[in-house]
C-alpha cells in the first residue's frame, strides 16, 4: 500500500518514494511513522508535528496556514558526511595540482641541463676549432721542410703541434650522448656534436700527418748529414795524406849530427840531432825520431859467420827486395808489413857490427833519407 506523498523532516521538501536521502539538503531519510508523515492530496504543507489523534470535523476545509508550518527537527541518526562524488572531485583536483607542479619542476631542471650542456658543447667546439685552425700551419711547415729535405726546424714543430694536442685532450671532452627537450635542441646538439668530433679527426690526421713528415725529413736530413760527414772525413783525409807526403817529399834528417861510440866493441856511428837516444843494455843501443816513427838499433856480437853466410840467411828469411856484398860487408833490404827493414851488417876480425833501421812505408821519403844520410857513417874502429 502507498504511502502518498512524503516530506524531508529537515527542510520539508517532498521526496521520491523510498528515497534514502533528500534530494534538496542531502539528510538522511528515514521511515519511522513518527517522523515523516503522511499528507493528504489537498495538503500544500506537511503538519506542523505528527500527532497521533485526529483533528477535529470541521464543515468547511481549513487549509493550515504556511505560518503554522514548523518541520520537525532531524533525528539524531541523520548523517552529515558529503557525498561520494564531491570526495572524487576533491582527489582528482589534488592528484592534477601535484602533476602540474611535478611537470614545471621536470621542465625547469632539463631545460637547465640542456643549457649546459650546450654551453659545454659549444665552447669545446670554439677550442677545437681554434687549435686545429693554429695547427694547420705546422703541417704547411713539415710539408715544406719535407720538400727541401731539411729537418733542423721540424723538432720544434712537431713539439709544438704534440703540445698543442695534448693541451686539446686535456681541456676537451667531446659529448657522447644528449638528452634534450625539442627535436630542434637535440638536432642543434647533436650537429655540434659531430662537427666537433669531425674537427678532432682533421687535427689526429695532421698529427699523423706531421709525424709522418717529421720522419721522412728526419732521415733524410740525417742521411744528407751523414754523407756530407762521409764526405768531409773523406777530403779531410785525402787533404792530411797530401799533407803527409808533401812533408815526406820536404822532411830531411837534421844536418846536425852526434857521434855515438862504443869503446868496448869499438865501433861508431853518427846520429842527427833531431833523434832520441835511448839507453844501452847488453850490447845494444837504439835511437828513436817519434815524428816519422823510426827506430834505430846498433850491435856488435862474436861469430863466425862471414857477409856472404850473413845475406844467404836473411834472404832465406826475409823477401829480401835489395841486396849487396862486400868483401867485409853485407846489405838487404825488405818490407816486414806496413814497415821498411834496412840492415847493414860489418864483419871485422870474428865480430859482426850490425846496425838496422826501421820506418813505417808512409814515412820512406824520410826512412831512406835518413839510410842513405847515417849508414855510411856505421863503422868499426880503423876501417876505411
Amino acid at each position: 500500500m502507498s504511502r502518498g506523498p512524503q516530506f524531508c523532516t529537515q527542510c520539508g521538501q517532498p521526496v521520491e518514494e523510498n528515497a534514502r536521502f533528500c534530494t534538496t539538503c542531502g539528510a538522511r531519510l528515514t521511515y519511522d511513522h513518527t517522523v515523516v508523515a503522511q499528507a493528504s492530496s489537498n495538503e500544500p504543507y506537511p503538519p506542523a508535528d505528527w500527532q497521533t489523534q485526529t483533528a477535529p470535523p470541521s464543515t468547511q476545509p481549513s487549509s493550515v496556514p504556511s505560518s503554522s508550518f514548523q518541520p520537525t527537527a532531524p533525528s539524531p541518526g541523520a548523517s552529515k558526511r558529503l557525498p561520494t562524488r564531491i570526495i572524487a572531485v576533491i582527489i582528482v583536483a589534488a592528484l592534477v595540482i601535484v602533476g602540474a607542479i611535478v611537470w614545471a619542476v621536470v621542465q625547469t631542471t632539463q631545460a637547465r641541463k640542456h643549457t649546459e650542456q650546450m654551453t659545454a658543447c659549444t665552447t669545446a667546439l670554439q677550442t677545437y676549432t681554434q687549435t686545429y685552425n693554429d695547427n694547420e700551419s705546422l703541417v704547411s711547415k713539415v710539408n715544406d721542410l719535407l720538400n727541401t729535405k731539411s729537418a733542423d726546424s721540424a723538432p720544434q714543430a712537431f713539439a709544438a703541434l704534440q703540445s698543442s694536442l695534448d693541451s686539446y685532450n686535456d681541456s676537451v671532452a667531446v659529448p657522447t650522448s644528449f638528452q634534450c627537450l625539442a627535436d630542434e635542441t637535440t638536432a642543434q646538439l647533436s650537429q655540434t656534436a659531430c662537427t666537433l668530433d669531425n674537427e678532432r679527426t682533421v687535427l689526429n690526421n695532421a698529427h699523423e700527418q706531421l709525424q709522418s713528415a717529421y720522419t721522412t725529413a728526419k732521415s733524410a736530413y740525417d742521411d744528407t748529414k751523414k754523407q756530407a760527414r762521409a764526405e768531409r772525413q773523406e777530403a779531410e783525409e785525402q787533404a792530411r795524406h797530401k799533407e803527409q807526403e808533401e812533408a815526406a817529399r820536404n822532411a830531411k834528417p837534421s844536418s846536425t849530427t852526434t857521434t855515438y861510440r862504443n869503446t868496448s866493441d869499438g865501433y861508431s856511428i853518427a846520429i842527427p840531432d833531431d833523434c832520441s837516444w835511448g839507453v844501452e843494455d847488453a850490447g845494444l843501443m837504439s835511437f828513436t825520431n817519434s815524428d816519422h816513427d823510426v827506430l834505430i838499433t846498433v850491435s856488435a856480437r862474436t861469430t863466425p859467420q862471414s857477409p856472404k853466410d850473413i845475406l844467404h840467411t836473411l834472404q832465406a828469411t826475409h823477401a829480401v827486395t835489395y841486396s849487396y856484398l862486400g868483401d867485409d860487408i853485407a846489405v838487404a833490404s825488405w818490407n816486414d808489413g806496413n814497415d821498411c827493414v834496412y840492415e847493414r851488417t860489418l864483419v871485422h876480425k870474428g865480430t859482426v857490427y850490425t846496425c838496422i833501421f826501421r820506418y813505417p812505408q808512409d814515412e820512406s821519403e824520410y826512412g831512406s833519407a835518413l839510410v842513405d844520410q847515417v849508414a855510411p857513417t856505421f863503422n868499426y874502429d880503423g876501417r876505411k
